[in-house]
């Protein structure tokens, strides 16, 4: 009983057999995975990203709300005043 050995590229364990559709398997295996790594790196990218963007949005909505309400606590200072 003969054990055939499996080839290997990089880490994915493949034949060799002379026929085009494993050569074919094996480039659309590697492609998939580059796509998966790909993917998953610009997800956490974009994340980043985003994470940023609502944390400047927050931090210009905190200021805006405090000179909202020193408007209105001058306002209401005055028209007091007024009384």
């Amino acid at each position: 009983m003969k054990i055939k050995e499996k080839g290997w590229f990089l880490f994915i364990p493949y034949h060799t057999k002379p026929i085009a559709g494993a050569v074919l398997g094996l480039a659309l295996t590697i492609s998939g995975l580059s796509l998966i790594v790909f993917g998953i790196a610009a997800g956490i990218n974009y994340s980043h990203k985003r994470r940023w963007y609502i944390q400047e949005l927050r931090k210009a909505t905190a200021i805006e709300e405090k000179s909202l309400m020193r408007e209105k606590h001058i306002k209401k200072s005055t028209q007091q005043t007024k009384i």
